[in-house]
C-alpha cells in the first residue's frame, strides 16, 4: 500500500508503491518506505537472553508480515544506540543480547552483508568508535555473528525536498548505501526531546561533531524535534527500515544517560518509526509531550494516538505500562511552557565528580563550557539548554537543576 499526502497533511489517499511525502504532484516525489498506520508489535521479554529475544523477534516479524526476503541478498545496516562508551549495565545503550538476536535473525535470511554502524557523541573517529563497540558489548556479538563493524568515517548526502526544517542531511555513508536499515534503539526518557526511541535514534546517523552543529542550528527543543522528523523521513526514503526497541529494561528520569534503569519487560518492533514511537510514548506516560510524534501526526505520518495503532501481540500494551514513570526534570509544565531564562532548568556541574575530561565542552553547541583548573565551568549567558553536556558526561557529573519555584509545581 502506498500513500500520497497533500500539503495540509489530510488523510492519506491510496496511490501505489510507497508513502509519497510531498504535497504537489509537480514536485519531486519522495517515497517513504512505511505505512502511516503501523502495524506495531509488542511482546513480553523480561530478561536479556539472546536466544529468547531471537524467538520474540522472529515471531514479531511474522506477525508484521515481514518475510526473510526483506533481508535476503540485501546490504543490511544495523544501527544500535551507542550514545557513548559505556557498559550495557548502565542501560544507556542498546543491550548486546538484543543486537545479537537481531543479527541472528538477519543471518538466517542470507543477506549479502551485515554491518553495524553508529556514530556516538564526540568526534567520529575509529579509536572512539572502537571504544564504544567494545564497552557496549557490541563488538563481541558482532564477532560471534560474523557482522562487520563500521569504522567508515565518510558521509553521503540524502535529501528530503519537502522537509520542513531541513532538506538535506549528511549521514554515515554505510547507511546511505544500505538496502535495509535495522534501527535497534533503546526506550529512554530524554532531557531535550523527552523521549528517545525509534526516531531519535536515527540522529546517530549524523556523524560525530556534526550533531553539535545541528543542536546549534536548532537550539529550541521543538525545532530540533521537528528536524528529527525530517531526518527520519529522509532516512526512510533511502531504503526500507525496521525499528526494534529494546524495552526489556529502559531508562527513566534524566536520560538518555543520566537516568536510572526502568524495567518495561518487552520488545517492540515495526516498520514506521513514528508509529513505534507512539506506542513508546504511551509506555513512558508521555502522550502529547513528545514533539517528534506530535509533529509526525500533523504531517499524517502516524495515527493520532495509541487508540489508532494497529498493535499485534498476545497481551495488550497496557500490561507493559508502569503505573509511574519518572520523567526528565526538563519536562514542560503547562501553562509554564514558555519560561524566562532564569526559571528554565539548567545543567549544573558537580565539581566533586567532574574529572575535567572535556567531553562536555566538546559536545557544547554554544561553546558555553570551558575547562578551568581541571573542572568544567558553564557560562549560562551562552547556554542554550540543549543538555548535550549532561548527555555526554560518562561520569554523571552534570546534573539538571530545576529552579526552586518550579519544584513547588506538581
Amino acid at each position: 500500500m502506498c500513500y500520497l499526502f497533500n500539503k495540509s497533511f489530510a488523510s492519506p489517499l491510496a496511490f501505489g508503491g510507497a508513502i509519497c511525502y510531498n504535497g504537489c504532484m509537480n514536485k519531486e516525489e519522495v517515497k517513504l518506505n512505511f505505512e502511516p498506520a503501523g502495524p506495531v508489535a509488542i511482546t513480553r521479554c523480561e530478561r536479556y537472553d539472546a536466544g529468547e529475544i531471537e524467538k520474540v523477534i522472529k515471531a514479531q516479524l511474522e506477525s508484521l508480515g515481514i518475510s526473510p526476503g526483506f533481508f535476503e541478498n540485501k546490504r543490511v545496516v544495523v544501527k544500535p544506540n551507542l550514545i557513548m562508551s559505556t557498559s550495557p549495565e548502565r542501560m544507556a545503550t542498546t543491550h548486546p543480547a538484543v543486537v545479537e538476536a537481531v543479527l541472528k535473525v538477519i543471518n538466517a535470511a542470507r543477506p549479502a552483508s551485515v554491518t553495524v554502524a553508529e556514530s556516538p557523541g564526540g568526534p567520529h573517529q575509529p579509536p572512539l568508535l572502537r571504544a564504544a563497540y567494545n564497552a557496549s558489548g557490541i563488538a563481541a556479538v558482532a564477532n560471534r555473528c560474523g557482522a562487520a563493524l563500521s569504522f567508515d568515517t565518510s558521509t553521503a548526502t540524502i535529501s528530503l525536498p519537502d522537509g520542513k526544517l531541513s532538506k538535506t542531511f549528511e549521514i554515515l555513508a554505510p547507511a546511505a548505501e544500505a538496502d535495509v536499515i535495522v534501527n535497534v534503539c533503546k526506550l529512554k526518557t530524554h532531557a531535550l526531546t523527552q523521549m528517545t526511541a525509534a526516531a531519535k535514534n536515527l540522529f546517530g546517523l549524523i556523524p560525530g561533531t556534526d550533531k553539535v552543529a545541528m543542536h546549534a542550528r536548532f537550539p529550541h527543543p521543538a525545532d530540533f524535534s521537528r528536524y528529527l522528523v525530517d531526518l527520519a523521513c529522509a532516512v526512510a526514503s533511502v531504503c526500507p527500515m525496521l525499528c526494534i526497541v529494546d524495552a526489556v529494561v529502559g531508562m527513566e528520569g534524566n536520560g538518555p544517560t543520566g537516568g536510572t534503569p526502568k524495567p518495561f519487560g518487552c520488545i517492540i518492533s515495526g516498520r514506521n518509526p513514528f508509529a513505534v514511537d507512539t506506542l513508546c510514548e504511551y509506555l513512558l506516560r508521555l502522550e502529547g509531550e513528545v514533539v517528534t510524534t506530535a509533529d509526525a501526526r500533523l504531517r499524517g505520518l502516524c495515527p493520532g494516538g495509541i487508540d489508532g495503532l494497529r498493535i499485534v501481540g498476545d497481551e495488550p500494551a497496557s500490561v507493559f505500562r508502569p503505573e509511574q514513570v519518572k520523567h526528565a526534570e526538563t519536562k514542560p509544565l503547562n501553562p509554564l511552557t514558555h519560561l524566562p531564562g532564569f526559571l528554565r532548568p539548567k545543567p549544573v556541574v558537580e565539581l566533586a565528580t567532574c574529572t575535567g575530561c572535556g567531553a562536555c565542552a566538546e559536545s557544547c553547541p554554544a561553546k558555553a563550557i570551558a575547562i578551568e583548573n581541571r573542572k568544567a565551568r558553564i557560562s549560562y549567558k551562552k547556554c542554550i539548554r540543549c543538555f548535550c553536556c549532561q548527555e555526554m558526561c560518562r561520569f554523571c557529573a552534570v546534573k539538571i537543576h530545576k529552579n526552586f519555584l518550579l519544584r513547588l509545581v506538581k
